[in-house]
């Protein structure tokens, strides 16, 4: 008949390592939980940054209040301003700001860029310099990766 003399050394690591396992597997899990929502949140506010920008492209008066033409900056007008939508063709902000004009606090490197684009009515998908279509374009990236962009278009004079 054997003693009782309880574990053994081998028994004890065994489950010391099944422990440390188990502990381990749940960490990486709770990281990537973490990581998950970071990543939802970021798109979210990316999302958010096109919306508000295509509203923008959406609210402006086609043509300048001033002058009267249409597209990009007229002569002496500054370069961060902007009456109509052609003045948010090519504009880079970075950090971008929200629709109450607050510089948006996330980290990382975020910038939004518009694009205003004439295409032909018949072929969106085709540039035209007289064509009718105007398509406009905000993306939204943080450190060079691309995480919303949105397109909408309008009916531009010409």
């Amino acid at each position: 008949m054997r003693s009782q003399r309880g574990f053994g050394y081998l028994e004890v690591l065994l489950a010391l390592v099944v422990v440390a396992s188990a502990v381990s597997a749940a960490g990486l899990a709770l990281q990537s939980h973490a990581l998950g929502q970071r990543d939802v949140a970021e798109r979210s506010l990316a999302r958010s940054l096109v919306a508000e920008g295509l509203e923008l492209a959406h609210a402006l008066p086609l043509l300048d209040p001033e002058t009267g033409a249409q597209g990009g900056l007229e002569a002496g007008e500054l370069a961060g301003s902007v009456d109509d939508v052609g003045d948010l063709d090519g504009r880079r902000e970075a950090p971008p700001r929200d629709a109450l004009g607050q510089i948006v606090e996330a980290p990382g490197a975020w910038r939004r860029e518009f694009a205003v684009e004439r295409v032909a009515a018949s072929a969106p998908e085709q540039l035209d310099a007289r064509g009718g279509l105007l398509r406009l374009r905000v993306g939204v990236w943080r450190d060079d990766v691309l995480l919303a962009e949105g397109t909408a278009w309008r009916v531009g004079e010409r």
